[in-house]
């Protein structure tokens, strides 16, 4: 890490927030490299908006510390963190132009003359929106709205972006569309993005990190992969996309695997936890669900379920699936060459490899 990179990182060091006797947010310690995509993703009440308002300046710590670098900054104002903001419904200024709303913030600095003009062109240029510099709020797209957002929150070159639900008023076709300009964006200008957003797919599809909060705590952090593939409790592997979830005893251990019972039949988890009646609780994600119509007697871990409902979303299918041993099973299945026929209440059988699952704690339902 360089110099730059160690003045511009952002350490949220214990920071907690009370409002009298309710704890809106527990100590809570995250580093945040210079350059880092991070998303905060949590349901309402988790705390995520809170820690994002302290770090910007607008909510005041009840304890703990804030630093850029070595530089304590809970003590600034939000003016003075050099921090770029763009909020979900973007706070145009409805009487500026694009032009002059994204020069408002260098001419609240003092920045002027030509510096100002070039980095205005730039930042429009950036956003893809210089042919509409002489537009009205009024006259633009939502899409082309929240660029105009961003644009002004990069304009003055910021040490960090902080960006809350920024693209929670856009419809999901424009949605898609702007998490791939977002994400291009922050990779060509390496800037810092802190991210709050309660949308899971829009997590996993653009940070470099998700940090998960549930209650006001920080439940796990890590790449999005390592979050999806190991969540470390209920809670995240059923907020961070579908899991079925298999509670069951531990009968043997066998090498580096465990044979467990769940309902009246035995499965087989390699890498799992536990000794001889132990309790465990496995996550098993959809679409590591194989469906077929005979029942495939060469596998450990297999099942026979009634098909009890099923959406089509044009690439695949959901399944739900009624079984005597395991209770409600969702698999996810593509649409193109399926292996079924979905016909409601036709009997199928399900499959999943031995190392598909994974073993998690127990804790709060989202």
């Amino acid at each position: 890490m360089n110099s730059k990179d160690t003045a511009h990182a952002l350490r949220i060091d214990a920071v907690s927030k009370r409002y009298g006797n309710v704890v809106a947010l527990h100590a809570t310690s995250i580093d945040v490299p210079h350059g880092e995509f991070l998303t905060i993703l949590g349901p309402s009440g988790s705390g995520k908006s809170t820690l994002l308002m302290m770090v910007a300046g607008f909510e005041q710590p009840s304890s703990g510390d804030i630093r850029v670098g070595s530089r304590s900054i809970v003590d600034l104002p939000p003016e003075r963190r050099n921090f770029g903001m763009v909020f979900q419904g973007y706070a145009l200024f409805p009487h500026m132009t694009v032009a002059e709303n994204i020069h408002f913030p260098l001419r609240v600095r003092g920045i002027g003359g030509s510096t100002a003009v070039e980095r205005v062109r730039n930042a429009m240029e950036m956003v893809r929106l210089d042919h509409l510099a002489d537009r009205l709020p009024k006259q633009l797209s939502g899409g082309q709205q929240q660029r105009v957002a961003l644009a002004r929150a990069l304009v003055f070159e910021p040490d960090i972006v902080l960006l809350d639900e920024p693209l929670g008023a856009l419809d999901r076709k424009l949605r898609a569309e702007v998490q791939i300009e977002l994400k291009a964006l922050h990779e060509r200008l390496g800037a810092t993005f802190l991210f709050v957003t309660h949308d899971q797919e829009e997590a996993l599809s653009m940070s470099g990190r998700i940090a998960i909060m549930c209650d006001g705590r920080l439940v796990q952090i890590g790449r999005p992969d390592e979050l999806y593939e190991r969540p470390v409790n209920r809670f995240c592997a059923s907020f961070l996309g579908d899991s079925n979830f298999i509670e069951g005893a531990v009968v043997e251990r066998d090498g580096e695997a465990v044979v467990y019972q769940a309902g009246q039949r035995r499965f087989r988890q390699i890498a799992g936890a536990g000794q001889s009646g132990d309790r465990i609780v496995l996550a098993l994600r959809p679409e590591k669900i194989s469906l077929c119509e005979r029942e495939p007697v060469d596998k450990v871990n297999r099942l026979t379920g009634v098909l009890a409902h099923f959406n089509y979303f044009g690439s695949y299918f959901h399944y739900t699936l009624r079984t005597d041993d395991l209770g409600t099973v969702l698999v996810t299945a593509p649409a193109w060459q399926s292996p079924v026929a979905p016909e409601l209440g036709k009997q199928l059988h399900i499959t999943w490899d031995e190392d598909a699952a994974h073993p998690v704690l127990e804790g709060p339902s989202p």
